[in-house]
């Protein structure tokens, strides 16, 4: 049997985004940490910001929140760069 990435995706199981465009007036001294295409390495996540967008906005962020055991890709910049979220997060 063969899945398919549209199998994948009607399932719910793989998602695809273009992650999320931060807005200036969304950031906030603490809340959740934004993650920049330079800060994806080849395998590995590197992060250095100390940007935070406020908590208000989870909902509206949604499937574009970055969890554990998520695959990213770059597809900007340095494009084919791509890492796991840990974990930890």
């Amino acid at each position: 049997m063969t899945t398919t990435f549209a199998d994948l995706i009607q399932r719910g199981t793989l998602i695809l985004n273009d992650g999320y465009r931060t807005k200036q007036a969304e950031l906030a001294p603490s809340g959740i940490p934004i993650l920049r295409v330079a800060e994806i390495g080849d395998g590995f996540l590197a992060p250095k910001s100390e940007d935070r967008i406020g908590e208000e906005y989870r909902d509206v962020i949604g499937v574009k929140l970055s969890r554990a055991g998520d695959v990213l890709l770059t597809t900007k910049g340095t494009v084919g760069r791509r890492a796991i979220v840990p974990e930890s997060g």
